[in-house]
């Protein structure tokens, strides 16, 4: 392992790069390796190569914007390599261009942020193309800790990641809300919020997880995209008709795990949902 990463801040992710020209035979495909790092870095070694890994940095968000935190999910994308999406565990994402990340293993990622207009800013604080940014007012930073997982669709015009909301869609903040951040990847806009509950629409009485459960709420969204599918009912009063799955209508599904909407089940469990 080459020095300068043995030295930095502990993994926490990894994933290997895509390339565009390599073939799945080929066994030199994988040997370029990337990593999330604690302090919201990401890394990248050449596994061929004895020198230094490549790193980027966590700048500080703008203001009203909610923080980074440590980066535990990195998808590359595949219609240009150079760019991967790393989600951050406060739940945010920052897209990152892999050209663009240095051997220096020890800058803050702050030097754009200077008050001083002449300070040059590094390759390592450059390497972030654009922020896939939650604005504070509707997250909740610690509580989105427990919220894992990244997914692309087809196209790789959207990225799609979990958070802990600030409240539900009621303004109760004493009742967990999981919800899902769908980005523009090309621009960074956040294009709208989908909640995972439909506990969150209901009388506030019925719903299980109250303040006393929130250190419990999780969500774990596979990157594995599907086609995706709906239940199709029977319209036959009182028909015995098993229920029909179609993938019709629809571009893509995703695939996930949480506790949140499942009150006939204990907090620390959880159901699968598409």
């Amino acid at each position: 392992v080459q020095n300068n990463w043995y030295s930095h801040s502990e993994p926490l992710c990894l994933q290997y790069r895509n390339k565009k020209n390599d073939n799945n035979n080929n066994n030199n495909s994988n040997h370029e390796v990337l990593f999330g790092h604690r302090d919201g870095s990401i890394s990248m070694i050449d596994n061929r190569s004895s020198h230094d890994a490549l790193f980027a940095s966590s700048p500080s968000p703008p203001a009203g914007l909610s923080s980074f935190g440590s980066a535990t999910c990195i998808r590359p994308l595949g219609k240009n390599d150079n760019l991967v999406v790393a989600k951050g565990s406060f739940g945010s994402c920052r897209v990152f261009d892999l050209r663009r990340l240095s051997n220096d293993s020890n800058s803050n990622g702050n030097h754009h942020n200077d008050s001083n207009n002449n300070t040059t800013s590094s390759r390592y604080c450059q390497s972030m193309v654009w922020e896939l940014p939650i604005p504070n007012s509707i997250i909740h930073p610690t509580r989105s800790i427990k919220c894992t997982g990244l997914a692309i669709d087809p196209t790789e015009s959207i990225a799609v990641a979990p958070f802990a909301a600030a409240d539900d869609l009621r303004g109760n903040n004493n009742v967990d809300s999981i919800r899902f951040a769908i980005w523009d990847i090309s621009t960074g806009t956040l294009l709208r919020t989908l909640t995972t509950s439909k506990s969150s629409s209901v009388d506030n009485n019925q719903h299980t997880h109250t303040a006393t459960g929130l250190s419990s709420a999780f969500c774990e969204l596979s990157s594995v995209v599907t086609p995706g599918y709906k239940m199709m009912l029977s319209r036959k009063r009182n028909s015995d008709d098993a229920p029909v799955v179609t993938s019709k209508d629809s571009k893509f599904g995703l695939w996930f795990k949480t506790n949140i909407g499942n009150d006939n089940v204990p907090p620390e469990c959880g159901g699968i949902h598409h």
